[in-house]
């Protein structure tokens, strides 16, 4: 996996992913629109897993899945440290920085 830049950078992206999985979910299932209710279920906030079902869904090489993964970690990035930050911690209402979210559902590897 790739180092962050920055020094607000967490040491490991499961725990992003894990600590903001309920928030992140639904922005998971509009990027990759294949994947399913019980993939998502299934995949549980860990980088890891949603990388195994990029490449179970769009037949992209593991390291393809990955950057895909870290991607878009990063895009939501400011959202997530943010809430982080706040006093109330996930709960500040904020929405991602991104203009748009592109999909993959075209992309094959």
């Amino acid at each position: 996996m790739r180092e962050r830049k920055g020094n607000d950078a967490p040491g490991d992206r499961t725990d992003v992913m894990r600590t903001y999985w309920p928030e992140l979910r639904g922005r998971v299932q509009e990027q990759w629109s294949r994947l399913t209710d019980d993939w998502l279920g299934e995949v549980d906030g860990r980088h890891d897993r949603l990388a195994e079902k990029l490449r179970e869904a769009y037949g992209v090489s593991e390291a393809e899945a990955n950057r895909q993964v870290d991607d878009f970690i990063d895009m939501h990035w400011n959202a997530i440290s943010a809430r982080a930050a706040s006093p109330s911690g996930r709960n500040t209402g904020g929405q991602a920085t991104s203009g748009s979210t592109a999909t993959n559902d075209n992309k094959r590897g």
